[in-house]
């Protein structure tokens, strides 16, 4: 009896050392979730997804041919930090804006304190709000929005010329829940543009009840705009629902913006899809970054696909089945991807900055927010995870947010707003 006593112990003394540095945190998503039994079933949008291959892949930037790895290797110390810069507080959501239309302003971010989007420049000096009701640099306020009924906004990409910033923001059908209902995150919201030259807003979606949109991509070009249609809300715990990619071309002209649907694809069947980024080849062909999953641990993908020829050529770039990866972002030069990479815990993440080539078979780990062994001074001591990246137009600096755990009991305590500058 007392050797299975010394044996209990032990184990125990082991399981409580494998938990001291990862607290049980609640992602953004879990806090979003409803109890499993008030949860509705969402009816399934009509139509197909398509799920056919071309003959030949398309292979421009190698990530045709490649076979997925299982172990991540590593990429030379090739990107060394020079500086970690907070630039912005309670604010996530950075998208680069390369027009001068406004005024010291290179980048548009989202405040989490009143989900607002906000603008600054590069340093994070000359902060100015662009949506806050009767209290923005444009003078006009978003057509939804009262005094008494103000809708969230985030998730804020400005296209790559012309002064237009795309955003989500939750319509008619919210219920205003924190999360559950929060641009990027929750549901019942729509993709909305503004014309910052026009000062106008535009309706590019009308999503049904329980619907909703989360992290879109722009191709580099301006012709293309992808984005995951979510249509049912998964269960609690175990997944985060199903999406299709909607493949949509710009419309931008004198009657205003639309988005001009071209084909929708489920190229790995029923999951949930979260396009990150488009590149456009030499040939003129197109490769979509994105972050797919059937359950909760999300690996790096890639769809390919060409003007004309929309039968997409579908690539698994990497198979990690205890880390966590998403909010790929190429380089201005489309030679690498930054990306968020971490473990899950006990269903939470702790995920750092690592930058890849375009076929995964090189990485470099650039942070170590959940590391204090490599970084004492600058770790967070219950966990962390990025949120959406973006790279400087001369590929020096990556912008991204922070979100910080403040321990068991406050999960997401509070975001922060990183510039990391390189040698």
């Amino acid at each position: 009896m007392r050797k299975y006593l010394i044996l209990i112990a032990v184990i125990s003394l082991l399981v409580f050392a494998g938990c001291a540095n990862r607290r049980p945190i609640l992602s953004p998503e879990e806090q979003a979730i409803v109890p499993e039994e008030s949860i509705q079933e969402t009816a399934v949008p009509e139509g197909q997804a398509l799920n056919i291959e071309p003959e030949e892949p398309l292979t421009d930037i190698g990530l045709g041919e490649q076979e997925s790895p299982s172990q991540e290797p590593n990429l030379d110390n090739s990107f060394k930090i020079k500086k970690d810069t907070v630039i912005a507080q309670d604010a996530v959501g950075p998208s680069w804006i390369s027009w001068d239309a406004l005024p010291n302003a290179d980048l548009v971010y989202v405040d989490q304190k009143s989900w607002d989007l906000w603008v600054m420049d590069e340093d994070g000096n000359n902060k100015q709000c662009l949506t806050c009701y009767d209290n923005n640099i444009l003078g006009i306020n978003f057509p939804l929005d009262k005094e008494d009924n103000i809708h969230w906004k985030g998730d804020p990409e400005a296209h790559p010329y012309l002064p237009i910033i795309f955003l989500k923001v939750e319509n008619e059908n919210s219920d205003h829940k924190v999360l559950f209902n929060t641009p990027s995150i929750g549901w019942d919201n729509d993709i909305w543009a503004l014309d910052v030259k026009e000062k106008k807003y535009y309706r590019l979606t009308n999503l049904e009840l329980g619907q909703g949109v989360q992290h879109s991509a722009i191709s580099e070009d301006g012709v293309w705009y992808v984005y995951p249609l979510r249509y049912d809300m998964g269960t609690p715990g175990k997944n985060f629902g199903l999406d299709k990619i909607v493949f949509s071309k710009l419309e931008i002209n004198k009657v205003g913006i639309s988005l001009s649907k071209q084909f929708e694809d489920e190229p790995k069947g029923q999951m949930y899809y979260e396009p990150n980024d488009i590149h456009k080849n030499p040939s003129g062909s197109y490769t979509l970054l994105y972050s797919g999953t059937d359950g909760r641990i999300a690996n790096p993908h890639s769809y390919e696909w060409s003007e004309g020829n929309y039968l997409g050529k579908d690539k698994t770039l990497q198979e990690t089945p205890s880390l966590h990866e998403e909010f790929f972002m190429f380089s201005p030069d489309g030679k690498k991807i930054s990306l968020m990479k971490g473990e899950m815990f006990l269903g939470r993440y702790f995920a750092d900055l690592h930058i890849s080539n375009p076929d995964f078979t090189e990485i470099q780990r650039i942070t170590y927010y959940n590391d204090c062994n490599v970084w004492p001074d600058d770790c967070k001591p219950d966990g962390a995870q990025l949120s959406r990246l973006e790279w400087k137009e001369d590929g020096k600096s990556i912008f991204f947010g922070l979100w910080v755990h403040g321990g068991t009991l406050k999960p997401y305590a509070y975001t922060e707003l990183h510039r990391v500058d390189f040698e």
